[in-house]
């Protein structure tokens, strides 16, 4: 919605979004000028009969005030789109474009504290090797490689967010456990199959996955969830990584 740099209608702050919303901007802050100008010609100075000040009301609105506000609106343009940059910045890693750890938690802070969901925590194996054995350009083009498979995988409901490193983790909402558990699994999969081009050649990855979930019954909040998969995920490398293992407190009751 555009808005003015007043209080117009209820609406404290101006937000321009778009070059469509400029133009908007200018015809109808345009349009406000002219009736102005005539409204304080006719009935403040009462000159509606000389032909000077009349041109006046019409020109010196149609003219001044276009200009004014297109310098408004751009500037109001470029002051949204670098708001948004470094909004942008504060909340994604720039390498894999999606959210950071601080993000990550920020939001799950604003949840509802009855709020179901489960989480995945997302390592990939052996990844101080892929650096050593091919240079850490190669390592960036798998953690890129792995947070797009990640973020194409999950809903748009969901989101997923770099938690430091090679590591990974994703909020799925809601309490669909064997669900949750085959997405986790077509993830693992895709990784495994996946060929990363890189000027090295074709490198293979494989990643380790642990599951939690929030459970109301057991008073387990998000936050406990995320500590439960990642104990899962330590479980997981223990076991010979590239592997989805669940957290015990959700592990019978998807075998039930």
């Amino acid at each position: 919605m555009l808005t003015f740099p007043l209080k117009v209608a209820g609406m404290k702050y101006a937000t321009i979004n778009s070059k469509r919303q400029v133009a908007m901007l200018v015809i109808v802050g345009t349009g406000l000028a002219f009736v102005a100008t005539h409204v304080l010609t006719y009935y403040v100075i009462g000159a509606e009969q000389n032909p000077m000040i009349l041109r006046a009301t019409v020109i010196c609105p149609l003219v001044i005030a276009p200009i004014m506000l297109i310098f408004l609106g751009i500037t109001m343009l470029k002051g949204t789109q670098l708001r948004l940059q470094l909004q942008n910045a504060l909340e994604r890693y720039h390498l894999t474009d999606i959210f950071n750890r601080k993000y990550f938690f920020e939001r799950i802070d604003r949840l509802p504290a009855k709020t179901k969901a489960t989480i995945l925590m997302i390592d990939v194996d052996l990844f101080k090797k892929v650096n050593d054995t091919y240079g850490h350009f190669v390592g960036d083009a798998v953690i890129r490689c792995v947070a797009q498979t990640l973020a194409d995988t999950v809903r748009s409901t969901d989101f997923v967010a770099r938690f430091g490193g090679e590591e990974f983790v994703a909020f799925l909402h809601g309490d669909d456990l064997p669900g949750a558990r085959a997405l986790a699994e077509r993830f693992r999969g895709a990784i495994e199959q996946s060929q990363i081009e890189t000027p090295a050649g074709i490198v293979h990855v494989t990643v380790s996955v642990g599951m939690g979930a929030s459970d109301q019954d057991k008073d387990l909040s998000v936050v406990d969830a995320v500590n439960e998969a990642d104990r899962a995920l330590l479980d997981a490398k223990e076991q010979g990584r590239n592997r989805v293992i669940l957290a015990s407190s959700i592990a019978t009751k998807i075998a039930a």
